[in-house]
């Protein structure tokens, strides 16, 4: 399972987002509760502007780990793409509030 996770992890940082997303299913289909391989598909799909798809990742990882701070981020983020910027905008303040350092990230973007 996580070497699949590692791996999917690796193909993303190389832009390898599809190859990356089949070792993210592999490990999923591993262990459904694998949070970081949720997270991290979550990404990848944000990176190919998938956006729906990328937030029932994130809802997903956020399911199994409600204090993930980054995983809120991406949520508001992907929503914001989507037009659903008060519901964006909750999820920063959710980020924010259990990673302050998500701010600076939030601050550079603008």
């Amino acid at each position: 399972m996580f070497q699949h996770g590692n791996k999917g992890f690796t193909l993303g940082d190389l832009e390898r987002y599809q190859e990356a997303l089949e070792c993210y299913d592999k490990a999923l289909e591993l262990d459904p509760e694998f949070v970081d391989a949720w997270h991290n598909k979550g990404l990848d799909l944000k990176n190919l502007e998938k956006f729906k798809d990328a937030l029932e990742c994130f809802n997903k990882s956020l399911e199994l780990d409600p204090k993930d701070g980054p995983a809120w981020y991406n949520k508001g983020y992907v929503l914001e793409k989507l037009g659903k910027n008060q519901d964006a905008m909750e999820c920063y303040n959710k980020s924010f509030e259990l990673n302050p350092e998500l701010k600076n990230a939030f601050k550079a973007r603008k």
